[in-house]
């Protein structure tokens, strides 16, 4: 009597476990978004050709995230640019990397608090080593950005900083005007802002860009929190969100490719996203020897502040 219960209670437990994992299984399925065509993502982010990308735009000699930024890169002979999409007060798209504008222009505030209007009046090129050589520079609008590289024929990475919702009606809208497909990918350190975008248009190309402890850490190294709880926790979440991406997530929000920092970069890491089929973009890569390390050596794509041939600017690595 006692086995034959025992069994019972057996059964019961290992239907339940099956039954737990289909549900799972189905779930992962049906929110898992498709990946474009391999042709496409060759077109974006070459195989056996790395590309240089001008972080920001060529953002150690010019205003970064700005046209000026984007044709010296482009004259520097970059393949691509890289820049960061915030909005501002009354819902528009404007390229700027803080959460406000005081690192950069000569305005204080955060850009969700200002108006499109209060935006164009100020100065990007403000506090930037070469202001008096470039003068006066506006922070440019999304569509401005979009047909500005397409005049120079640079490849784009816009970099989303938040508004998950409003970001994928902007950019499947853009994507669609301008038909930037082959042109263009769109990345963010938050997979749920790829996963939204990829959502409102599968054609786009997507990334998800990461690096080491990025939310307990500052990228210098500091911590973000001053609480030792608050900063544990967030090293308990760091943990679990880096298995995430390098296990599932990249998969389920449908990436081609991923967006990583040069101090998790080796040959065997390479490999081991290759092996997913998916692309690794490097950053932020300001050593000449790590530039030619990255280029000639492992051959992979990777960001730039200074595309200048031959320049090394170390010290300003982000």
């Amino acid at each position: 009597m006692f086995n034959r219960r025992r069994n019972l209670v057996m059964y019961v437990l290992s239907g339940a476990v099956l039954a737990g994992a289909g549900v799972l299984g189905v779930t992962y399925y049906s929110l898992r978004l498709p990946r474009p065509a391999k042709q496409l993502v060759e077109e974006l982010v070459p195989a056996e050709r790395g590309l240089v990308v001008a972080h920001r735009g060529e953002s150690v000699d010019a205003p970064e995230n700005t046209l000026v930024a984007f044709r010296l890169a482009k004259k520097n002979k970059a393949a691509g640019v890289e820049f960061d999409l915030s909005y501002t007060s009354d819902g528009h798209a404007v390229l700027l990397h803080d959460d406000d504008v005081d690192r950069t222009t000569d305005g204080t505030g955060p850009i969700d608090q200002l108006t499109l209007a209060e935006v164009r009046q100020l100065n990007a090129a403000y506090n930037h080593k070469y202001r008096d050589k470039v003068g006066t520079v506006q922070i440019p609008i999304l569509e401005e950005a979009v047909q500005e590289c397409l005049r120079l024929n640079l490849t784009m990475f816009i970099d989303v900083k938040g508004n998950a919702t409003k970001s994928a009606a902007v950019l499947s809208s853009i994507f669609r005007q301008y038909n930037l497909f082959n042109k263009a990918i769109v990345c963010s350190f938050s997979p749920y802002i790829v996963y939204k975008v990829k959502q409102a248009e599968p054609r786009i190309v997507t990334a998800i860009t990461h690096r080491k402890w990025f939310l307990s850490e500052s990228v210098i190294g500091r911590p973000r929190f001053s609480s030792s709880i608050k900063h544990y926790l967030a090293v308990i979440a760091d943990i679990i969100l880096e298995w995430s991406i390098h296990h599932w997530l990249y998969d389920i929000c449908g990436c081609s490719v991923v967006l990583m920092h040069r101090h998790m970069i080796n040959k065997d890491y390479l490999l081991s996203w290759k092996e997913k089929g998916v692309r690794v973009v490097v950053w932020t890569v300001n050593s000449a020897d790590e530039k030619q390390y990255f280029h000639d050596t492992l051959k992979v794509s990777y960001m730039t502040d200074c595309t200048r041939p031959g320049a090394d600017c170390a010290n300003q690595t982000t």
